[in-house]
């Protein structure tokens, strides 16, 4: 235990003021138009993050000789083997995000997410299959991923020595930021407390507005949730979920933000930097069933 909180106290030196706090929603049945399920999320880090997304953030899509699947990645130009978000052509799509409250080692030999996320895509349709998979899955960080299909979406809490399987929190609809929720983690969710302070309200803002009218939840709704600023004169608007200016001393600016509609393999993704949402009909990509 001991070495575990030295880590701990390694990594908040390593990582400084670069406290991340992204959000996500998946919704569907009867959290959503016509039962069809839809996703959206934050994927926030630092500026200078954010500025080599906005310099060189690509959609990469990858058709292997003789695979199978077809599948997708968000990436910077040029990366194949990472990526926090992905969609393959069955229409599972995964995402993950840090979970600071769960105890992480830094120097752990334990592969990154990141490059487990490119396998898993390559290799799994469902979230039936990710049942299966992920409680054998660990990382180096504590991360919440989620797994979403057609039919379905969990998340998969994820610590250096142990995955927990997750059941949506709301029946039809699950949400998190960048505090894993399973009681069974070492650390309090005060830790770390910037963290805490705004990632708690920026996940209890998205769950607000998607159970208001959850009959009107689609991609559409996403999106104009996505696209408000979080913060405006330095006050937590209802409806709104990134960072552009960021004035409260904190270095967590929004990258860039995915919506998606799996089932039509439909991805909607936009860096607040460089331009609006641009809609990616992956069908028409995908060459592999």
């Amino acid at each position: 235990m001991e070495h575990a909180i030295l880590d701990e106290m390694m990594n908040v030196v390593m990582w400084g003021r670069s406290v991340n706090m992204c959000s996500r929603l998946a919704c569907w049945g009867e959290h959503s138009r016509e039962g069809a399920l839809y996703t959206g999320r934050n994927h926030d880090f630092s500026m200078s993050w954010r500025d080599n997304l906005e310099a060189a953030g690509v959609w990469v899509v990858m058709n292997p000789t003789g695979a199978i699947l077809s599948h997708s990645i968000a990436a910077r130009a040029g990366q194949i083997t990472f990526s926090v978000d992905a969609m393959n052509s069955a229409g599972l799509y995964i995402e993950c995000n840090n979970a600071w409250n769960v105890i992480s080692y830094v120097y752990s030999k334990e592969r990154s997410m990141g490059n487990w996320m490119v396998q898993l895509i390559e290799d799994y349709t469902s979230v039936d299959e990710l049942d299966y998979v992920m409680p054998n899955i660990s990382s180096s960080a504590g991360l919440n991923v989620m797994g979403a299909d057609p039919t379905q979406a969990r998340y998969y809490e994820v610590s250096h020595f142990r995955t927990v399987k997750t059941e949506p929190e709301f029946g039809t609809m699950t949400s998190r930021s960048n505090l894993a929720l399973n009681d069974e983690w070492q650390l309090p969710d005060s830790y770390p407390t910037r963290t805490a302070e705004y990632s708690k309200p920026r996940r209890e803002n998205f769950v607000a507005h998607f159970q208001k009218d959850p009959k009107t939840n689609d991609d559409a709704k996403h999106r104009a949730y996505l696209s408000k600023e979080l913060f405006q004169n330095r006050e937590l608007h209802d409806g709104s979920a990134f960072f552009l200016n960021n004035t409260l001393g904190l270095d967590s600016w929004t990258a860039y933000q995915v919506a998606t509609k799996p089932a039509e393999r439909k991805v909607w993704w936009r860096i607040p930097t460089r331009g609006p949402w641009q809609e990616i009909d992956l069908r028409k990509y995908f060459t592999n069933a």
